[in-house]
């Protein structure tokens, strides 16, 4: 007997069954089955060879999934990702930031139900909307979904679009898939940034043309599911890129909008800025473990983006607050040699050493007297290099607005001192000594994160790159190319400075984004869009 065959009469018998004794066909009992079998001339085993047990075979047959709901054992159609191919709009509130909780569910697998339990709470304290995107099952016979994920089916949708600037989608990836954005970055024609299902946590920002108020950025949500790869490569290396996460997505209005990934912990909990959310309720924390500072670019600095991370910090009065490129070194720069018109256009509030020098100075006596709990830590970077770089080279000695001062630094140098540390000790007027100068290959490692690398330099002497970062560092927050991404556990944030600078040309990726570290060994990054962010604060 063929599987088909084996359909059909079991089909036959369970509609025998209704009309003899009244009940529905999926109520078909295995000792009625086994007699009429029989009586038919036909094996009553099949069900086992094609289907392991009666149950699973009625519900397969039937097309229909038996479940407890209210401690009563019902019926229901056997779902599958097929069933879900439907397209849902999400509703844009005047004057009220509409939230949203994204993530995606896995057909076959079972759902972690304390980051469920986490989740819930966090909806019902944000008056947020779940949105759950369904997708195929690790193995190609995973193509149903289990209970649990089923009681959550009015979640779901294939897509969903929030704005006119953002959608999400699920484009029935395979699970495994090693980096679930690649692809997509033509997707949307630069009108809108998009999300897409995958058991993975993945972001990239798409270079635009500079005129563009909008960001072109790509996201993979995590997931609620738990899911089990197979005992080989690609299940091992699937298995380690699982992330129980999701991301919070804030709607503004009908153009702009906000997201933010989170990742569970181990007990299911997770952090959304001062609030962490546990499958017992909400908790509020006093402090966060470290806010790391995009490149800053001393006199470029955007001050709408320092007033929002400075927001952020007395908020949240992280333990470590990193910088990347603190020192611009515009007046000193190397690459403006020969360059006099250039030279001459630099502004005057700038154009010398000490000018920069002493704009450090009160930027971070500033930020140690406005967090005195905190370390302020320096990373070294490659705009500092700027700095010895000139006194290296000896360019001071023709140059005679910074002769003078550069004689000092060089003897500082020559000591064996950071320039920028010994003129800002030497200089400022903060008594709080809570300023950190970390040096080059310098690890500072907070809750697992390597945050002592500015993401310059490469492996054996070659450039900097995230994929070189990820081998060498694994876990990894670094600044230096402005743009933000995340890849699997390094992430690269955005910059401080303004987007558009004099010498900035064509396409750009660039953003303000800054990172938090949490105390349970999870991040989020932070976009500030045309001077505004999320509510993490």
């Amino acid at each position: 007997m063929t599987k088909k065959q084996f359909n059909e009469l079991l089909l036959r018998i369970a509609n025998d069954f209704s009309s003899a004794t009244g009940n529905e066909p999926w109520k078909i009992t295995r000792d009625y089955f086994r007699f009429r079998s029989k009586e038919l001339g036909f094996s009553n085993g099949y069900y086992t060879k094609f289907y392991g047990d009666f149950k699973t075979a009625v519900e397969k047959v039937l097309k229909k999934k038996l479940v407890k709901y209210n401690d009563r054992e019902v019926m229901v159609e056997s779902y599958t990702r097929d069933s879900f191919d439907r397209v849902k709009q999400g509703k844009i509130y005047k004057n009220k930031t509409k939230i949203y909780f994204v993530s995606a569910v896995i057909a076959g697998c079972g759902v972690n139900s304390k980051f469920l339990e986490s989740i819930k709470h966090f909806l019902k304290e944000r008056n947020a909307q779940l949105v759950l995107l369904p997708m195929r099952g690790v193995n190609f016979y995973d193509d149903v979904f289990d209970n649990d994920s089923l009681a959550l089916a009015d979640f779901f949708s294939s897509e969903f679009i929030f704005n006119h600037s953002l959608r999400a989608y699920d484009m029935r990836l395979n699970p495994q898939q090693r980096d679930p954005l690649i692809g997509f970055d033509i997707l949307g024609h630069k009108g809108y940034s998009c999300i897409f299902a995958s058991p993975k946590q993945f972001m990239r920002s798409v270079p635009i043309s500079i005129n563009s108020k909008l960001p072109h950025l790509l996201y993979s949500t995590g997931t609620i599911s738990r899911a089990e790869y197979r005992n080989t490569r690609v299940g091992r290396l699937a298995a380690q890129d699982h992330v129980f996460g999701g991301l919070i997505v804030e709607v503004f209005d009908e153009k702009f909008f906000d997201i933010r990934p989170i990742q569970a912990d181990s007990n299911g909990g997770f952090y959304d800025g001062y609030r962490y959310y546990t499958p017992n309720g909400v908790e509020t924390v006093d402090r966060v473990s470290a806010f790391v500072v995009p490149d800053w670019h001393n006199g470029f600095e955007d001050p709408k983006v320092v007033d929002n991370w400075i927001k952020i910090c007395a908020k949240l009065q992280p333990e470590s607050i990193v910088f990347h490129d603190l020192f611009d070194g515009r007046s000193i720069n190397h690459y403006e040699i020969g360059k006099y018109i250039t030279k001459a256009s630099v502004p005057e509030f700038i154009n010398t050493l000490q000018k920069e020098l002493d704009l450090l100075v009160i930027m971070l006596d500033k930020w140690s007297v406005m967090f005195p709990n905190s370390k302020l830590v320096i990373v070294r970077s490659n705009h500092d290099e700027r700095l010895d770089r000139y006194l290296d080279e000896g360019r001071y000695c023709n140059d005679p607005l910074n002769h003078r001062l550069s004689l000092e630094l060089a003897m500082a140098k020559f000591d064996g001192l950071n320039p920028l540390e010994y003129y800002y000790r030497k200089h400022r007027k903060s008594t709080i000594d809570n300023v950190i100068w970390l040096k080059i290959d310098e690890d500072y490692i907070v809750c697992g994160f390597q945050l002592g690398i500015h993401g310059h330099l490469g492996a054996n002497g070659t450039r900097g790159s995230k994929i070189g970062l990820e081998k060498s560092y694994g876990k990894s927050i670094s600044g230096h190319v402005h743009t933000p991404s995340i890849f699997r556990n390094t992430i690269q944030v955005g910059c401080t400075c303004f987007l558009n600078l004099d010498y900035t040309k064509g396409p750009s990726s660039r953003l303000n984004t800054s990172a938090i570290v949490y105390p349970n060994g999870t991040f989020t990054l932070i976009n500030s869009i045309n001077g505004r962010i999320g509510s993490v604060v």
